[in-house]
């Protein structure tokens, strides 16, 4: 064992790269009658850096590396008596253990026998379910927009988040997408804001052409992985070698060939659309054998405009003529209610009088322009700019210190730069899209590894990353629209402009929440232990992160007016009405307005583990590990954040206030330290070609929320925020006369709302299980079938903490708590108006049979398939969930029982298939390999690749116009029917039996269950073919032609799913059609 020992210190001169994001080879040596081979020596090449590890064999013949870096490897096995055996070809992936076994022969050790059999497709070392997404998928199958995460999809486990939730990439395992852990070289690459609208999962992308592969983790990985219960994703970026090798390249896309949006109309022209990528990547050697370098850098620039299919109020109801709506919906004048009848009168013809408009609601419905389509709904098709530029880059050094270790380095760069996009032409904006976004992102790391014992290695890193989002008004809009359209009692010196949400219509205004800069950062250090002892791989290691968090938000300071029919619609039927009418008489249901809020967040995360793989005999190979966790909760930098408490004495709220002392004083949360996670697997190779796999384990969640508790400063004293819900009978509040003075001042505070998070919060955790078989087949192919399941608990859910019970009147006044006592500014506030709850009681569980075929490359054929069937239910929806706040809470917050149900992240199958296909003709090739060089030039050389992807559709929640239950949440309608239809009857003007909901009845909440529509499916055929032209030795161009949607199947939306709006059931909205992309790409 001594020289074992020591052979493993030549690890150093490999240039040693941490755990996460190597690989290891073991294996057994036997001679030809199959005793083992005690000692033998055996030697692993890393064919691009010539950089060798000499490992020794153990008494019982078996063999282990330390961790290596991922890449090509050649193999030896020597000792006297026998002939050196040698395999070549061997590739080790990400966190992958590759099985190469030697049959040594009798002979002189001189001599060399070469062993062909190409490495075990089977997983036969670990229980963790992943999926490797090498560097040929990587490159050359067809990537709309060349981001890497798009290919993740490729992977069994995972799903594409629900469109406008606010978090990118996929859902694993069936838990949210903003669950996710995202580990770029073997450091830490989240966004600490990771749920906050826009913005995505990741502080850096990087560039397709830098990264040399990646892994996705979705259930049962090693005690090393933590801060997620969904999915990890491994980023390995390329290094230098012994040779110059790189590539330079453009990618473009025009309109010109694509097809057009189902829904553009025929005679208009297809939208602009223009997307060049070019860049480049360098990688080689400094001094070889010793120094690389690998550096790149991309550009893009993408001009193109959207497909917005506007429900706008025709000319005639901006003039307060609605006859068009009868006789579906008479407008009710509000002045005329009789409390006795509990009914109002009609608006002759049906027509608002202009001596009755509100000169500013007037105002503001003049800025919708004409419709440009017949009829009363999607009546305004417009097709606004929509761009994006972007640069990133990296540049990553490795050296080899000889005996005295191995350092490298690298840095990461992006920053995007997106011009608002809005909904509808100036002056109307149409809400929040009309927004500026900047986003910078960093990642920069500096590992070291040194040996310790000659059994022991140590591996550190210390690394940084940042995301700094800057999200600003559009560049012309230089002044207060506030004060220019005359509303009162929100921000007028401010550029910019309140939002104005008028039900039933697309908004107008810019959003409230501009400008809003948004900073990210993590520090971090690592360090990982591993050694060998006799059949045990042990790895143990510590990971320490401080996060940081800097919010600069006016919040709502530039208000939010929000309109329904609530005031023109019959009183006694809750139903007809119009939300223009109501704008027009300047009566909207609710008003929002707060101070601003500035905010500086520190929070630590400390995690520990141990990791055993216990090789226990050559067949069956046990995984055992423990991690602890330590997240301590948010604290603010000033302590300028107060809770409102409900939890110490729910009879009786206080608002706590963050002071100096312990954790627990300045959060205002006691910090859970129990994450104490246990992880168990195994693998058994049952014969030689099967091998069974079974894995549990416990995973802490991440925190959830924009910087986790920074809604704790929309407090009071620190900000004031205040919800003005009107009781929609009695007007109360008038758009001229704007929001009463002093509403967000101590002195006059009312309506004021307030955050809450549970003082005992525990952190989110999920149990992940597994069975599955593995079975190697002929032609280089693996076929896997397993069930994949996960529960978990204590999930963050967004809630209303001061709820109203249903029933008449204004809301406010009818609220759990009334008033509270603020402290610093020693005043009694009230009445008060919502609180957003936030706390640990949500639950999920997911269950799925999953299958998988890969083919790996031979005959110039390389195949991926992946196919589930699941189910997962939850009883909440995150923070990060599709439809902002308001879609994330529950209608009762006195039964969460009612919110169980099919979760948004469902999706029942999902059928996934990727190819890479190199035509066999050609020089080297089955067909024409002697034919002329003009033959040669034109039919050789050909490859053909494809994704392929089949997957039921995502659900939609319903909801209902106005608020019937008066309670200020979301209602859900009554259910009196069945509401599906079959496929024959579906159409898009019908998707589902809309007759089957009513709206809820007045003062209750509906009967319907969470998430009871499916929307359509989606169908899509992704294809490309490349060319590639030999140019001298060692160097080849590329010709590049991709159809993306190549079929042109309309990638529908999901139906309209609100009650009494006039589009309900619809669908009015498709994805891309096809479009095409070329390129041209020089490797060498």
């Amino acid at each position: 064992m001594r020289v074992s020992r020591w052979c493993f210190a030549v690890l150093l001169a490999a240039g040693a790269y941490a755990q996460v994001e190597t690989g290891r080879i073991i294996g057994t040596v036997k001679d030809q009658t199959g005793a083992v081979v005690p000692n033998a020596v055996v030697t692993l090449t890393n064919v691009l850096t010539n950089q060798k590890v000499e490992v020794s064999a153990r008494g019982d013949g078996t063999f282990e590396s330390p961790p290596l870096r991922i890449g090509e490897y050649r193999a030896e096995a020597a000792k006297d008596g026998f002939k050196r055996a040698v395999r070549a070809g061997i590739t080790l992936q990400i966190q992958q253990t590759v099985v190469v076994d030697f049959a040594l022969e009798v002979g002189a050790i001189t001599q060399e026998i070469s062993i062909s059999a190409a490495p075990p497709l089977l997983t036969v070392t670990e229980a963790a379910q992943g999926q490797v997404i090498d560097n040929q998928k990587i490159v050359d199958l067809p990537l709309n927009g060349r981001d890497y995460i798009q290919l993740a999809l490729l992977s069994a486990g995972v799903n594409r988040p629900a469109p406008g939730a606010r978090t990118e990439g996929f859902s694993g395992s069936g838990m949210r997408a903003s669950q996710n852990n995202y580990l770029l070289d073997g450091v830490d690459n989240n966004n600490a804001q990771i749920a906050a609208q826009g913005r995505q999962g990741e502080a850096v992308k990087p560039n397709v052409d830098a990264i040399q592969e990646f892994k996705v983790l979705t259930n049962a990985y090693s005690a090393e992985y933590s801060r997620a219960t969904g999915a990890v994703i491994i980023v390995n970026l390329k290094s230098g070698t012994n040779e110059l090798h790189g590539t330079a390249y453009e990618f473009l896309r025009n309109e010109k060939l694509d097809a057009k949006n189902f829904f553009d109309l025929p005679s208009e022209p297809r939208p602009p659309f223009k997307r060049n990528q070019f860049g480049f990547s360098l990688g080689g050697p400094v001094k070889k054998n010793r120094t690389f370098f690998f550096g790149d850098y991309e550009w893009m620039k993408i001009r193109e405009s959207r497909t917005v299919n506007n429900t706008i109020p025709t000319a005639r109801m901006v003039r307060g003529d609605f006859a068009e709506l009868l006789p579906s919906a008479r407008i009710y004048d509000p002045a005329t209610y009789d409390a006795a009848t509990r009914q109002r009168q009609l608006f002759p013809g049906n027509v608002i009088p202009p001596s009755r408009f509100d000169r500013v609601g007037s105002r503001l419905a003049s800025l919708y322009p004409a419709p440009n389509k017949e009829g009363l709904t999607r009546n305004f098709l417009y097709n606004p700019a929509d761009a994006t530029n972007r640069d990133r880059w990296d540049i990553k050094l490795d050296h080899s210190l000889g005996n005295a270790g191995s350092l490298y380095g690298r840095y990461s760069y992006q920053k995007d730069y997106e011009p608002g996009s809005p909904d509808l032409p100036a002056p109307a904006y149409g809400g929040s899209n009309a927004r500026d976004i900047t986003t910078t992102g960093h990642n920069f790391m500096v590992g070291y590894n040194r040996i310790l014992t000659p059994a022991m290695a140590l591996s550190a890193k210390i690394a940084w990353n940042a995301l700094l989002t800057r999200i600003t008004p559009p560049p012309e809009v230089n002044r207060s629209l506030n004060a220019e359209y005359g509303l009162r009692g929100v921000d007028t010196s401010t550029p910019g402009m309140a939002q104005i949400n008028v039900t039933g219509y697309t908004a107008l205004g810019l959003g409230s929440t501009l400008p809003n800069n948004a900073d990210s950062q993590n520090r971090q250090a690592v360090v990982d232990l591993s050694w060998l002892r006799g059949k045990h791989s042990l790895k143990t290691g510590a990971n320490l992160s401080w996060l940081q968090s800097h919010l600069s938000n006016p919040n709502q300071a530039l208000g939010v007016f929000s309109f329904d029919s609530s005031y023109s619609r019959n009183t006694q039927t809750l139903r007809e009405g119009n939300a223009v009418a109501d704008l027009l008489l300047g009566l909207p249901f609710q008003a929002q307005v707060s101070t601003p809020s500035y905010m500086n967040q520190r929070a630590p995360w400390y995690g520990f583990y141990l990791q055993d793989d216990w090789r226990v005999t050559a067949r069956l190979t046990l995984n055992l590990g423990l991690r602890w966790d330590v997240r301590l909760p948010w604290v603010e930098t000033r302590n300028l954040w107060a809770n409102f408490d409900i939890d110490t004495n729910p009879a009786a709220a206080q608002l706590v206030l963050a002071r100096d002392g312990s954790r627990a004083d300045r959060a205002t949360i006691r910090p859970d330290r129990n994450d104490v996670a246990p992880r168990f697997g195994f693998a058994y190779n049952v014969v030689r070609h099967t091998v069974i796999r079974g894995g549990y384990g416990v995973y802490y969640s991440q925190y959830e929320g924009m910087g986790g508790a920074q809604y704790l400063q929309t407090n009071p004293p620190f900000q004031y925020r205040a919800q003005i819900d009107t009781d929609r009978v009695t007007p109360s509040l008038i758009l001229a006369a704007g929001i009463p003075p002093g509403t967000v001042s101590p002195q006059n505070a009312r309506d004021i709302g307030t955050s809450s998070y549970q003082r005992d919060m525990r952190n989110g955790y999920a149990q992940q299980w597994n069975f599955n078989i593995q079975r190697e087949l002929p032609g280089q192919m693996v076929v896997e079938v397993g069930y994949y399941a996960n529960a978990a608990h204590k999930l963050m859910r967004r809630t209303e903490g001061n709820w109203a019970l249903p029933g008449p009147g204004a809301i406010n006044p009818r609220r759990r708590y009334q008033r509270v006592l603020v402290p610093r500014d020693n005043a009694v506030v009230g009445p008060l108006a919502n609180t957003y709850r936030h706390e640990a009681t949500s639950n999920s569980n997911f269950h799925s049979l999953q299958m998988r075929v890969e083919k790996r490359l031979s005959a110039g054929l390389s195949l991926l398939g992946s196919y589930m069937w699941s189910k997962t239910i939850s009883d909440g929806r995150g923070e990060s969930a599709a439809g902002g706040v308001s879609n994330s809470l529950p209608q009762d917050p006195l039964n969460y029982r009612a919110e169980r149900s099919l979760a948004d992240e469902h999706r029942a199958h999902r059928l996934v298939v990727s190819h890479n296909y190199d035509l066999p003709v050609g020089r080297g090739k089955r067909y024409l390999s002697d034919a002329n060089r003009f033959v040669q030039g034109l039919l050789g050389g050909w490859a053909i690749t494809g994704i392929t992807t089949l997957t039921s559709g995502r659900l939609v929640n319903l909801s209902v116009q106005g608020n019937p239950s008066n309670t200020g949440m979301p209602d859900r309608p009554d259910v009196v029917g069945p509401w599906k239809l079959s496929r024959d009857q579906r159409s898009l003007e019908r998707w589902f039996n809309t007759a089957a909901f009513v709206r809820n009845q007045q003062y209750r909440y509906g009967n319907a269950g969470r998430n009871l529509i499916e929307g359509p499916g989606e169908v899509n055929f992704d294809f490309g073919v490349h060319k590639t032209f030999p140019v001298r030795e060692g160097m080849r161009l590329q010709f590049r032609a991709e159809a993306f949607n190549a079929t042109n199947t309309p990638q529908f939306g999901v139906p309209n799913a609100q009650v009494g709006n006039a589009n309900f059931g619809t669908i009015g909205g498709a994805g891309r059609p096809r479009n095409f992309q070329f390129g041209l790409k020089l490797i060498f």
